[in-house]
């Protein structure tokens, strides 16, 4: 009987330990609201801000480097058609060179066609009064 009375006792002996144990355990594992928040509100609130203002800050950068750009592109616009006109102009200019040297050399044309007919023209004469001489000469 002793016996069989150590057994049972050992046996509800053990029951109050392992409740015990099973309560540790699960308040071990339990989420308490101190490690639940990394954070307490203030220092997220704080990080919130802090988050705001640098988006809005980079949301102002983003369109002062937008605007930037507008202002370039435009610039670079005005360049390009800066440079077409003067391409243009400068094509006009040699047009113009190219026209004045053809008038030129239309000129000099004349006056070498004038020469050679002025020249054939004194081999032709010339000619004929060597002809005619050489004729009086034989008669």
């Amino acid at each position: 009987m002793i016996g069989d009375l150590s057994r049972r006792c050992g046996r509800y002996a053990a029951r109050p330990a392992r409740a015990l144990t099973v309560l540790v355990a699960l308040a071990a594992t339990t989420p308490t609201p101190a490690s639940a928040q990394l954070f307490t509100d203030t220092e997220s609130r704080k990080a919130i801000a802090a988050q705001r203002e640098t988006i809005a800050a980079q949301q102002q950068q983003l369109a002062e480097l937008t605007r930037q750009n507008e202002q370039l592109s435009g610039r670079i616009n005005q360049l390009e058609n800066a440079l077409k006109s003067q391409s243009l102009l400068e094509l006009l200019n040699q047009v113009e060179a190219l026209q004045a040297e053809v008038r030129r050399l239309r000129g000099q044309q004349e006056v070498l066609a004038n020469s050679i007919e002025t020249g054939a023209r004194r081999q032709r004469d010339t000619y004929i009064d060597l002809d005619s001489r050489l004729k009086r000469v034989e008669a």
